[in-house]
């Protein structure tokens, strides 16, 4: 996983390669499996403290939005 100008690209490949030789054969088996995929994130977004956790088969993304600062709001008593 990596985020590039606010877009989280998501990508995994596996390889396996097999080998049976024998006096009569040889054998090469070859698999390759790939997946890209790829998100834009809103603006919102803390791009630094996105999280991923691999569990039970599954890819958990953890994508926490900006805490927006709140504005101070002051009170003043007309006398």
């Amino acid at each position: 996983m990596n985020v590039d100008d606010n877009v989280l690209t998501v990508s995994s490949e596996v390889k396996d390669e097999k080998h049976k030789e024998t006096d009569h054969f040889t054998r090469h088996e070859f698999n390759f499996i790939a997946f890209n995929r790829s998100f834009s994130l809103p603006e919102n977004v803390n791009a630094e403290q996105i999280k991923a956790e691999y569990r039970d088969g599954i890819l958990h993304v953890a994508v926490p939005k900006v805490v927006a600062a709140k504005p101070k709001v002051k009170e003043i008593t007309v006398g």
